[in-house]
């Protein structure tokens, strides 16, 4: 069975063939899983973007491609109980890190939405007791 994306076959980036047991590396590139076992063990980076990765990463989905890198880093086993902090830490360290200034600065920018959303809240309900008749409120 071929993996099919949006209509169409996808092919392997290493055999030139169709895609039919997928092979999925942390980076979401996907290829024929011996294919990309094979070529990691030789090249020990993804063909396309060049991301690290080993052959033992290589998963059938990217988000079990990404727990199993998280696993190897972090020297978690599976049915640990410190299993979900370390892949959550693990996985974080993909993201930068907010600076105390950008956190400032996007809390007001929320702070002025909410403001905004409650004035829009005030007057919508203003305009529907006005509507009903009701004097005052």
């Amino acid at each position: 069975m071929s993996i099919n994306y949006n209509n169409e076959v996808a092919i392997c980036g290493i055999t030139r063939e169709e895609i039919n047991t997928a092979g999925y590396l942390h980076c979401g590139h996907v290829f024929e899983r011996e294919a990309i076992k094979q070529w990691l063990q030789v090249a020990g980076r993804c063909p396309f973007c060049q991301s690290f990765s080993y052959p033992n990463e290589v998963a059938d989905s990217k988000d079990r491609a990404i727990q199993n890198v998280a696993l190897i880093q972090t020297g978690a086993l599976p049915g640990d109980s410190r299993i979900i902090p370390r892949i959550m830490a693990y996985i974080a360290s993909f993201f930068p890190k907010e600076t105390d200034a950008e956190r400032e600065e996007r809390e007001a920018e929320e702070e002025i939405i909410r403001v905004k959303f409650l004035e829009e809240l005030v007057k919508d309900e203003e305009r529907y007791h006005r509507s009903r008749g009701v004097v005052g409120r």
